[in-house]
């Protein structure tokens, strides 16, 4: 923990009132049993809430208002999904767990892309099915290894990206 005087500083906002807030801790910090306990407890909140919006969509998608309502398959369906969820939880990110590898994540962007521009071709409604479940299939897409023109598509243009940065003759002004 650094010392509450040296702790650099940052602004937040309470009720519309700017206050100015130290950050105590610092990465390597040590943790007490009450700082640990408090860590676990928002990731399991953070676990919880982000989670939800995958129940969510498909109670939506399955038009079900109860959770109680969901058949046993799909409840056993998502009980196996959270295992995975929860590994690539990234504590401190926004909206759950996201792409590091800039080949996939540029590979969802392609494969997401062409499942909403099949379903739309085929009289289905974006918003009906669910972002969740756009994504899912996209990476089904992806990870089947029956569409792997998204992978290598990907790998170009990243590789197009990386090349052309090299070559950039930019200054902060």
């Amino acid at each position: 923990m650094i010392e509450f005087a040296q702790a650099p500083a940052h602004d937040i906002t309470i009720q519309g009132l700017i206050f100015p807030v130290r950050q105590i801790f610092d990465e390597g910090h040590e943790l007490t049993a009450v700082e640990a306990g408090v860590m676990n407890q928002t990731r399991d909140e953070n676990l919880r809430n982000n989670f939800a919006a995958k129940i969510k969509a498909l109670m939506k998608e399955k038009k079900v208002e109860k959770i109680g309502d969901l058949d046993a398959g799909d409840v056993t369906a998502l009980k196996a999904q959270f295992p995975t969820f929860e590994e690539a939880y990234e504590f401190g990110s926004r909206g759950g767990a996201r792409e590091v590898d800039p080949v996939r994540k540029q590979a969802m962007v392609f494969a997401t892309a062409s499942v909403k521009k099949a379903l739309q071709a085929r009289g289905h409604k974006l918003s009906e099915i669910g972002a969740d479940k756009i994504r899912e299939m996209a990476a089904d897409a992806i990870d089947g290894g029956k569409y792997p023109m998204f992978m290598e598509k990907a790998a170009s243009v990243v590789a197009a990206r990386d090349e052309a940065a090299k070559d950039l003759d930019i200054e902060l002004g």
